[in-house]
């Protein structure tokens, strides 16, 4: 009974009416929500680029806060993926052919997750059979942008519309299908080591994903929208991707199989920030 309010309440008004507050330029307004937001989830300022709540804006404009460059080093090895954010492993492991996993008893197949990108040119579910996989949970408090684990090329990008389930452990548990019935995006890069793919995951209160070179992406259409990306996109081996526009978030991120297992310290359920080593 705890969780049939995911399934009644209107999400995505409700994450329209908290992303209009949240963009208001009102400095009264401002003041207030940063004070609340920032007692609520206890909110450390200490790495960030701006330690005082006054020189924000607005209440996404602390959401989206930009770190210190020296508050996250990137590991400097070619070869290591480095975490794309900060938060809280969900799941990480091998994916058992196309199949990964949600939660206990709770799986999705990277087809599904991919949702068609690239359709007609290639097979997107081939290039990560029994590859790696990462899942990782940005709670309200965390960092919220999304950096590169691997330089990479961007050769693909897609958005696409769903639903606005919320995605933290509990609710992950036990709505089936989480990842793929959530609106999300998604980006395709080819590495060094082969194909890499970052979904970026939208959840309750998540009104929008700012993608560097592209803006902000908030569809309204039904149907899912790809974008030809004709010049090339390089990124830069922990180079800033994209940003979550407020609310607690996750981020999927797929790897071939040739890549090396992951280090003993990334295991579901440990913090993680942005940066850091995996293999």
């Amino acid at each position: 009974m705890q969780i049939n309010w995911f399934y009644w309440v209107p999400k995505k008004g409700i994450s329209r009416l908290v992303g209009l507050l949240a963009n208001s330029k009102c400095k009264h307004l401002g003041k207030i929500l940063i004070f609340m937001y920032r007692k609520l989830f206890n909110v450390d300022l200490q790495d960030a680029l701006y330690e005082s709540p006054a020189d924000y804006v607005s209440l996404n404009d602390f959401f989206t806060r930009k770190l210190k460059d020296s508050a996250r080093p990137i590991d400097p090895n070619p070869s290591v993926i480095v975490s794309p954010c900060d938060g809280m492993f969900g799941q990480v492991g091998e994916i058992s052919g196309a199949t990964l996993l949600q939660a206990k008893n709770q799986f999705y197949t990277v087809g599904s997750l991919l949702s068609g990108i690239g359709e007609g040119e290639f097979e997107p579910e081939s290039a990560f059979v029994n590859g790696k996989y990462i899942t990782i949970y940005l709670s309200p408090r965390d960092y919220h942008r999304v950096h590169m684990p691997l330089a990479g090329t961007l050769q693909h990008m897609m958005h696409v519309p769903g639903n606005l389930f919320p995605v933290y452990p509990k609710a992950v548990q036990v709505i089936d299908q989480l990842y793929v019935r959530n609106e999300r995006v998604l980006f395709w890069f080819e590495t060094d080591f082969g194909p890499m793919v970052i979904a970026m995951i939208g959840a309750l209160n998540v009104g929008s994903i700012t993608v560097q070179g592209y803006g902000r992406i908030s569809s309204v259409e039904k149907t899912a929208t790809q974008w030809d990306v004709t010049d090339s996109m390089d990124f830069n081996k922990g180079s800033e991707l994209a940003y979550f526009n407020m609310g607690g978030s996750c981020v999927v991120a797929l790897f071939p199989q040739q890549h090396n297992k992951w280090n003993s310290q990334v295991v579901a359920g440990s913090s993680v920030c942005m940066g850091y080593g995996l293999n």
